[in-house]
Formats: structure tokens, sequence, C-alpha cells
């Protein structure tokens, strides 16, 4: 069972009382307890649920062989990085990077989607989620 998101969406800028919408999904964990899961050369699809969402998928990769990540969204700050079990940095980006691994085992893909200080699609300071996204770890 993956971690459920709960999200309230304000609907309209009207005055109070403004109308909500509560949305609750299913969401990958910001950590290495995640669910989520995803196998290399295998496009994988997601959502990111809410402003500053991260979610962790569990990869395997191999020492010393090179991959291709490719992240594909429409949400302006949304990013992915590579991280080990412990939750340290081995590689990040925005957009396609060539990462080599330096372990053989489990590693983390974190796509996180940031939105503050981004134009929004509704109203002034206002977002749109959930926000689709994309990902693939090529093998070179």
């Amino acid at each position: 069972l993956r971690f459920i998101a709960v999200t309230m969406v304000r609907l309209d800028e009207g005055v109070p009382p403004v109308p909500y919408q509560l949305v609750a999904t299913k969401d990958c964990a910001d950590n290495a307890k995640t669910k989520c899961s995803a196998k290399v050369g295998q496009q994988q699809n997601g959502l990111a649920q809410f402003d500053e969402d991260i979610d962790f998928w569990r990869m395997e990769f191999k020492k010393g062989k090179r991959y291709r990540i490719e992240l594909a969204t429409k949400a302006p700050g949304q990013f992915w990085a590579i991280r080990d079990r412990a939750g340290n940095y081995l590689s990040d980006g925005i957009g396609p990077k060539v990462f080599t691994s330096p372990v053989t085992g489990t590693l983390f893909l974190d796509v996180s989607a940031f939105t503050t200080g981004y134009p929004s699609g509704i109203g002034g300071d206002q977002r749109t989620f959930p926000i689709p996204y994309s990902f693939v770890v090529r093998p070179l």
C-alpha cells in the first residue's frame, strides 16, 4: 500500500466561504521506505500531488554502468535526483543527464515538484495539482 496524499484545492478566488475540493490519491513515500519501484529501461508514470511533493522510486543499478535519466513533466519546478539509502545525493538534474552508478544495488530516483515562485495556471498564486510526470532510466 502506498502513502495516501490528501490535498485541499481552492476552486476559485471568491469571498468567504471559499469552495475547496478534498483530493485523496495514492502517492510514493519521500524516503527509502517507499513501496514504489521502477525498472531500468522502462517508462514509469507518476503524479506530483502537491507543491513540494517528493516521490522516491526504488531502482536497481550496477556499479560503473552509465544510465541516461530523462524526466518529462509540465511542472515548472520539477526535477530529479539519485539518492542512496541514507538519502545522500549522488546526482541530480532538471533535464536529461548521464549518471554513472557508484554501487551495485538499490538506489532511489527522487522526483520532486517545487512550483513556489513559478507562474501558476489558476488565478495568481494557485497551483493546479496533481501534475503528471513520466521518467525513464536508460542503460547506455
